[in-house]
């Protein structure tokens, strides 16, 4: 039996929403934004590259029209058109993920257990206190999400339209199924600048609605970050940094992630920290509704 205090020190409950809509953001990710079961991969976290310092959200620069770009500009851009299009490539994952939650005067820590099938299901374990409480599990295909919250003994289900509306910032399946692996969010914008740095590659994409960059490393062409700004004044932004980077299972995968989120004046923060992971495993992905859940 579990000591009620200490489910009340959680604070679950109050930030109940927020949390679990972070946890399917970054389950991911987050982060991605995303372990292996049953090895560990040991390798010395990358020594931080200070040549180089991420643009500020609010100072990415302005897409630039194609009737601008430079031939030595261009030039640039198609040497890194391989980058940008290279993509983890798998058919499952798996990996466990300690996990800090702060906004406002909110904090909670704990570990997800994450599951993918690729383009199909992401599964979703959440528990806090070392393992100890079973706090929910989620269940999210591109059109459905399910979530049973073990806590206050309901069963959350819609559609992942309506799931999207809990999130700080608007996102689809695909951009969940990325952020956890360490893929780039979205491909689909045209490619406008890139500009070469002493340590790394930065590529800006534009988009009607807001603009994407992506810095890679130079040493290994892993991703250094990912940034997203809304064009509209005082929309939503988010930036996410990848690290300690290892080579596990002949991929090199972010062990570690920070995602910073802002929409309409809240800050979002969650830091992610694989502790295993592993791709391409025969995976069950078991889903049950208890009886008496209050269905929400």
């Amino acid at each position: 039996m579990i000591p009620l205090n200490w489910i009340k020190k959680l604070k679950i409950r109050s930030c109940m929403n927020k949390v679990f809509a972070v946890i399917v953001l970054a389950v991911s990710v987050c982060c991605l934004p995303a372990c292996r079961l049953g090895k560990k991969a040991t390798q010395k976290k990358r020594k931080v590259d200070t040549s180089i310092v991420n643009h500020p959200l609010d100072t990415v620069a302005k897409a630039i029209k194609p009737g601008q770009i430079t031939a030595e500009k261009q030039q640039l851009i198609d040497s890194l058109l391989p980058i940008w299009n290279r993509e983890i490539d798998y058919k499952t994952f798996a990996g466990k993920a300690r996990m800090h939650y702060e906004s406002g005067d909110q904090k909670q820590d704990f570990t997800a257990n994450i599951r993918i099938q690729k383009d199909k299901v992401i599964w979703v374990s959440a528990t806090a206190l070392g393992g100890i409480v079973q706090v929910a599990r989620i269940y999210i295909t591109p059109d459905s999400f399910k979530m049973v919250n073990y806590l206050e003994k309901s069963v959350t289900m819609m559609t992942m339209r309506q799931a999207e509306s809990l999130l700080p910032t608007p996102m689809d399946y695909t951009v969940l199924q990325n952020i956890i692996v360490g893929n780039v969010l979205s491909k689909s914008n045209n490619v406008t600048d890139a500009i070469s740095f002493p340590g790394a590659w930065s590529i800006q994409a534009d988009n009607p609605d807001y603009i994407q960059q992506v810095t890679y490393n130079k040493t290994d062409s892993t991703i250094r970050s990912e940034q997203f700004r809304d064009k509209k004044a005082g929309g939503p932004q988010a930036m996410i940094q990848y690290g300690n980077y290892v080579m596990a299972d002949n991929r090199l995968f972010a062990f570690s992630r920070a995602i910073n989120m802002s929409n309409a004046g809240m800050q979002y923060f969650l830091d992610m920290n694989y502790t295993n992971m592993d791709f391409d495993r025969v995976l069950e992905f078991p889903f049950s509704i208890p009886k008496n859940y209050l269905l929400k």
